[in-house]
């Protein structure tokens, strides 16, 4: 099985269909390749891997075909790609990858996503079930960068606690509702893409949350939402949350929640947070993808923001 496009930080852009453009790299090359690819298109690349395969694949969706083409030629002069192909991706074909790749997985020891499509028992007790129905945008809890988030949510959310949470970058809404389910008191969830808000509205409306999550469109590279929360989460990637440090650090009351960073990134990240102020507690990764955990120390709280 593919380990799935959840690499992906990113949704690719609201669009009827998409020009997809795939490399095809050795599986050792493919940060290297996906450097080059994110540099010359300016599109965020899915990475596609399958267990044991000396291989990988890089996706990169274009709402612009002529745009398509010229990555695609300039591809031909890169000596890290071993293969390329086109094809048009229809929001059709998103929703069929996902029913073949989405299964059910416990997360933290007190959640439990199901994909809207399953059909399942009870939870075990003291587990909460989240339902989720991707849609086209990203954020199921089966990749590291999201599971990451989803754990340190279990460990935060209970009781009422947080009061505030903001989602930045929500995608799918998982990490919003899962911070609900949890006990969290409300959310703010926004992302920059209307048509995944779309999705994250469903199912919020699916986990019975929709009350207490309220959904913006918004980009976090234009600031923070105002006030501030005690909870924040951002599951984005590493030079976006480079470039959008001072806006979450001065969202973050208490606790920030930080993930889709590459190991490599990961000390340069927590160095422009702590330049904001913040204090890292926690830090976890898989060899390729880390998540980062902060608090704003006791002193530094203003009181009544």
């Amino acid at each position: 099985m593919f380990a799935a496009a959840l690499l992906m930080k990113s949704p690719p852009p609201a669009a009827a269909s998409w020009t997809v453009v795939t490399l095809l790299t050795g599986a050792d090359r493919a940060e290297a390749l996906a450097d080059w690819a994110r540099e010359a298109s300016g599109v965020e690349p899915v990475q596609l891997l399958k267990p044991r395969d000396t291989r990988a694949w890089l996706d990169l969706y274009f709402d612009d075909a002529p745009a398509a083409r010229r990555f695609l030629k300039a591809s031909e002069s890169q000596r890290l790609v071993l293969g390329r192909s086109v094809r048009i991706c229809r929001p059709r074909d998103w929703q069929r990858f996902w029913r073949r790749h989405f299964k059910v997985l416990t997360v933290g020891g007190r959640l439990r996503i199901v994909p809207e499509w399953s059909r399942v028992g009870r939870p075990p007790r003291g587990v909460r079930d989240l339902r989720i129905e991707p849609g086209l945008s990203f954020g199921t809890g089966t990749h590291f960068t999201t599971r990451f988030c989803l754990e340190r949510l279990a460990v935060h959310c209970r009781g009422g606690r947080p009061r505030t949470m903001l989602d930045a970058g929500t995608g799918s809404g998982i990490l919003a509702i899962a911070a609900v389910r949890l006990g969290a008191g409300r959310a703010l969830a926004t992302d920059n893409d209307p048509q995944a808000l779309e999705a994250a509205r469903d199912n919020a409306r699916r986990n019975r949350t929709g009350a207490r999550i309220r959904f913006a469109v918004a980009d976090i590279l234009a600031g923070a939402p105002r006030g501030r929360f005690d909870l924040v989460c951002a599951n984005l990637y590493g030079p976006l949350l480079l470039e959008s440090a001072r806006a979450l650090a001065a969202a973050t009351r208490h606790t920030l929640l930080l993930s889709g960073i590459r190991e490599i990134e990961a000390d340069a990240v927590a160095d422009a947070y702590a330049a904001e102020g913040l204090s890292e507690i926690v830090r976890d990764g898989d060899g390729e993808w880390c998540g980062l955990e902060f608090t704003r120390p006791a002193h530094r709280r203003r009181r009544g923001s």
